[in-house]
């Protein structure tokens, strides 16, 4: 049984990453079981493993077991076991990195597998990764609730679970808008003030002009005193253009945010250190982009261009991607692609504020903006010499679909990016084309060891490998 010994620990590794072990067995153990067939050698394999190991089996199950309902099967395959293992040993810090790993394997048309990765209880995942909403209920319930997709209704409001709830708002407000609206504006009487937030706060999904008179309602209802709805209703009617704020408070938006002309152009030449909104000082007052646009007077669209982005509010970005209309939101995004073309022309050496200005740009004003505009700035900034302190600072909040950016990254950077923010921030893989991603495998032999900071670049190649085989050809 020596061979057998020295074999088992790497069996025990095939295992762990979902391989078969026959292939790690000596041939001559493996001859006793050559009539089986491949899931069946497993299965001897394993009985003999555990006979070596003394580990008995239990071939009654004891009579307080409970059964559970199977892993509800998710509406796209689970990635194959030559992506599984790089998924694994990838950095998977819930706060950084966990959700960003999904979004990798889903937009190469793929979902992980339930042996490497299940969601937590509680968990506020759902929301943006709504192919897993099968496997967060299994969780929720413990697996005792089997899986089904009901219709959202009146009557099966309160007999499906919140987070799936909200899934099925939001897409019924992408194809019903009214009819989501009705739904949502008969339930705002609950009692918790998170609940009701979060249903108002579907409404921006396809949000309309004829939307305001509701959100208009829900932000001045005397039974609204709870100030975190009104304030989600205040931010609503601000994207449509509508001001709330009462007359009080216009005096003290003009003192906070004064304006002057500068080279011809209006700007704002000051600003409070904190944002305006409840619980900040103003008693029941709040204050959005419309409120502001509305006391000075100026369109929304011209206040983004009033805005100094050599001098501004740390919490601007956040504000405007709050309560700023669609087109603020893009007038502000593409004014910043344009600041920061000019500082690299300037030079590395006199470029702090406009790395300044890419390191706060922040997640939630970046979700605000419109398709086009993120793709005029990928455009954009791949025909121009890049320095790294930009790449490094983007490179968090970009999505996978705009790896066009990550094959001009590697063309005009220098080593010194490659070394440091691929092999220790490992973020760049999440932007890389599978073209990129292998060159860069070329360039770092050691990538194929395992190594957590190097694993989703590999991750990216075994997925797009793998994705051609499947009925469609492009990248979901």
């Amino acid at each position: 049984m020596n061979t057998f010994r020295e074999a088992l620990p790497a069996m025990r590794v095939n295992w762990l990453l979902g391989r078969p072990a026959a292939d790690r067995v000596p041939q001559q153990l493996l001859s006793l079981l050559r009539d089986a067939t491949p899931e069946d050698q497993e299965r001897g394999l394993v009985a003999l493993a555990g006979q070596y190991s003394e580990i008995a089996v239990r071939p009654v199950l004891p009579d307080n077991i409970d059964e559970l309902c199977p892993i509800p099967v998710l509406s796209k395959p689970t990635m194959p076991a030559e992506s599984r293992e790089f998924f694994r040993i990838s950095p998977q810090h819930p706060a950084k990195i966990e959700g960003r790993l999904l979004d990798l394997v889903e937009y190469y048309g793929f979902t992980a597998h339930p042996l490497d990765w299940l969601p937590q209880p509680d968990s506020d995942l759902p929301g943006g990764h709504p192919s897993y909403l099968p496997w967060f209920h299994w969780v929720e319930t413990g697996g005792r609730t089997p899986w089904e997709c009901p219709e959202l209704t009146e009557e099966t409001w309160y007999s499906i679970w919140p987070p799936l709830r909200h899934q099925l708002l939001r897409e019924m407000r992408a194809a019903e808008p009214a009819r989501a609206r009705g739904l949502i504006l008969k339930h705002l009487k609950e009692d918790d003030e998170d609940q009701i937030v979060k249903l108002v706060s579907i409404l921006s999904v396809n949000l309309t002009d004829d939307d305001q008179s509701d959100l208009e309602k829900i932000r001045y209802a005397r039974a609204t005193v709870r100030p975190g709805i009104r304030w989600e209703a205040a931010n609503l009617l601000s994207r449509l253009g509508v001001s709330t704020s009462t007359q009080s408070l216009s005096k003290p938006l003009r003192e906070a945010f004064p304006v002057a002309r500068r080279h011809g152009q209006l700007t704002i030449t000051g600003f409070p250190h904190q944002v305006f909104r409840y619980g900040s000082g103003w008693g029941s007052e709040m204050a959005t982009q419309a409120d502001l646009s509305n006391v000075l007077g100026v369109s929304m669209e011209k206040l983004a261009r009033m805005w100094d982005l050599d001098h501004y509010p740390q919490y601007l970005f956040d504000w405007i991607a709050e309560s700023g209309s669609q087109a603020m939101v893009d007038v502000l995004f593409d004014r910043i692609v344009a600041k920061i073309l000019r500082e690299w022309r300037r030079g590395p050496d006199v470029s702090k504020q406009g790395r300044d200005l890419m390191f706060n740009l922040t997640q939630p004003f970046l979700a605000r903006a419109s398709t086009e505009v993120l793709q005029r700035m990928v455009r954009t900034l791949s025909r121009h010499p890049h320095d790294v302190n930009y790449i490094s600072d983007l490179m968090f909040k970009m999505r996978p679909e705009f790896s066009q950016w990550s094959e001009s990254c590697l063309t005009s950077v220098n080593m010194y990016f490659v070394e440091t923010y691929v092999t220790y921030e490992d973020s760049f893989a999440f932007i890389a084309s599978p073209q990129i991603a292998a060159k860069l495998l070329e360039r770092f032999p050691s990538i194929y060891t395992p190594g957590e900071n190097l694993a989703p670049l590999s991750l990216v190649v075994a997925l797009s490998e793998a994705s051609r085989s499947l009925p469609s050809q492009e990248p979901t």
